[in-house]
């Protein structure tokens, strides 16, 4: 009888570590998506703000971003779009989220940051659009694309201080980039709706949206993911890498947020309250703050880069 239990467990867990090699390729495997999509977060999402992503995208266009190619830590050719403009009083680099652009994301912020007198980059995550790359690492790698793409913004405009901003993903990533020996120009971090770990969002993501027990599955990915892209789900931290931060951080997320939970960023910002600024939006879900409150979300974000820049 036991020997039986046994060998059920055993076949059992055999069967889903494999089964985990779909979950890792689902979660990791590169993503090209339409650069130019209007999608906007959500179908209710109000129209006002669909009507101003497209206009922001139609702006964008319009401004006839120069393409700019860089080389990561490990090879890849990573790209980004770069607007410039005269006597620009820094520089904002913006960093999308998961499975998406800085077109579809964060365009609107982008659009107010140039406005503001700020140069704008909108970075292209590893394994998204034009950048190469394989996998994807939830932040794990990407801390260190951030660095870079800080490195040639430095070399670049010498005298102007930098902005990260980054949504979702981008948000973890540059919040684990906020423990790296960024360069002194990097003056502030803004994060949007950022997850706290990748094993967290990934055994959320899990539970809440493929009713999968997340456990053993997390550790069985994060063995693939090791194995096949050479990273750790569980590596990373926000709460590990703000412990570290020696730079201002604005903080945002939407209240009703169900994707990546609302006290990720409220328990991020008590790490270093000193530092911190928290805005949260109600009705808000995933990465549509600046949709149902514009007006507020935009003047905190211009606000923080003006005050730390």
């Amino acid at each position: 009888m036991i020997l039986n239990i046994v060998l059920i467990t055993a076949a059992v867990l055999v069967i889903w570590f494999f089964s985990s090699l779909l979950f890792f390729y689902l979660a990791c495997s590169q993503y090209r998506v339409p650069d130019k999509s209007t999608a906007c977060g959500g179908h209710d999402v109000p129209e006002r703000a669909v009507k101003a992503l497209r206009e922001a995208q139609i702006w964008l266009d319009q401004q006839n971003p120069e393409q700019i190619y860089i080389k990561s830590h490990d090879g890849l050719s990573l790209y980004g779009e770069l607007i410039e403009q005269p006597s620009a009083k820094g520089n904002v680099i913006f960093f999308h989220g998961y499975h998406s652009s800085c077109r579809r994301d964060i365009v609107i912020q982008c659009k107010e940051a140039f406005a503001a007198g700020y140069n704008v980059l909108l970075a292209t995550h590893r394994g998204h659009g034009k950048s190469e790359g394989r996998y994807i690492t939830f932040g794990a790698k990407e801390k260190l694309d951030v660095r870079a793409w800080s490195e040639y913004i430095t070399k670049r405009f010498e005298h102007l201080s930098i902005a990260l901003m980054g949504l979702s993903m981008g948000g973890s990533s540059v919040m684990f980039a906020s423990a790296l020996d960024l360069p002194p120009s990097v003056k502030c971090i803004v994060n949007d709706c950022g997850f706290s770990k990748p094993s967290s969002i990934s055994a959320h993501t899990l539970f809440f949206k493929r009713f999968i027990l997340p456990y053993p599955s997390v550790s069985f990915m994060d063995i693939w993911a090791r194995l096949l892209a050479k990273f750790s789900f569980y590596s990373d931290s926000s709460y590990r890498s703000l412990k570290k931060n020696t730079r201002p951080l604005l903080i945002i997320h939407g209240e009703r947020d169900r994707f990546v939970p609302t006290n990720m960023s409220r328990r991020n910002a008590l790490i270093k309250p000193e530092l911190t600024e928290l805005l949260t939006v109600s009705n808000a879900r995933h990465a549509q703050a600046v949709y149902f409150n514009t007006d507020g979300y935009i003047k905190n974000f211009i606000g923080f880069l003006d005050k730390n820049m």
